[in-house]
């Protein structure tokens, strides 16, 4: 059966989703052994670009989409043998007597652990991915007719389930220096003390000028005198 559902899976054309992540949080999870493993959930938006719609045409980029990031191979028999890193996957609404879940599509996939460090590391410093890429595989997903690419139609009422088969996830380290100081403008009222500074700094201006011009007509009238002496006795 898992054979048969990995043939099918390779039959069909990759599928290539991009999302804007919109938030990011770290959770430490604890197994029976005692062993912790850490994971990355990111609430994800379609881009602009992207349009998901189901064969009926009705749209699905408004739904919840969010994908979970795991470190390490994959352990998961199936998805091993589809080839993959993860699973995308849809749910329908369901209301409940005791809860109700909203319509939603959730990816999950495991990263090696030296990409999950770097990732890791990234969002721990209070930074949030740029973009993430999710090529997905089967599941009734394909593209639309469009010859941009732009639709990718998902028939989630015949299987709501499609491979990850690559992830691509954008730091987007772009911008100012962590080591360099903001450049920030400072405004505040003018007040007597600045009133009385510029006039201190003006009069100082003044007076060295004025001594200056002193200077150069005294010169000026020296020359004069000088002159005038020689023509009178000559």
């Amino acid at each position: 059966m898992t054979e048969e559902v990995a043939d099918k899976d390779e039959l069909s054309m990759p599928v290539v989703l991009d999302f804007v992540p919109t938030s990011c949080s770290i959770q430490l999870n604890q197994y029976p052994d005692n062993s912790v493993a850490p994971s990355i959930s990111m609430e994800l938006r379609l881009s602009g670009c992207d349009n998901v719609t189901t064969p009926e045409e009705r749209s699905l980029n408004n739904i919840e989409w969010s994908i979970s990031i795991y470190q390490g191979p994959v352990s998961n028999e199936y998805v091993q043998a589809l080839g993959a890193i993860g699973m995308l996957n849809y749910y329908p609404a369901n209301e409940n007597v005791d809860y109700s879940i909203e319509e939603g599509c959730s990816a999950w996939a495991h990263l090696e652990r030296e990409s999950f460090s770097m990732l890791s590391k990234f969002v721990m410093s209070g930074r949030l991915p740029s973009s993430v890429r999710i090529h997905a595989r089967g599941g009734g997903l394909r593209y639309g007719w469009e010859p941009d690419g732009s639709r990718k139609v998902w028939d989630v009422k015949a299987d709501k389930n499609a491979s990850v088969k690559q992830l691509e996830i954008s730091l987007g380290i772009v911008g100012q220096s962590e080591n360099e100081e903001p450049v920030t403008e400072v405004h505040r009222p003018v007040v007597a003390d600045d009133l009385h500074t510029l006039e201190r700094s003006l009069s100082t201006v003044f007076s060295a000028n004025l001594e200056r011009i002193n200077s150069r007509l005294g010169w000026i009238l020296l020359i004069a005198v000088l002159i005038a002496a020689i023509a009178f006795f000559r």
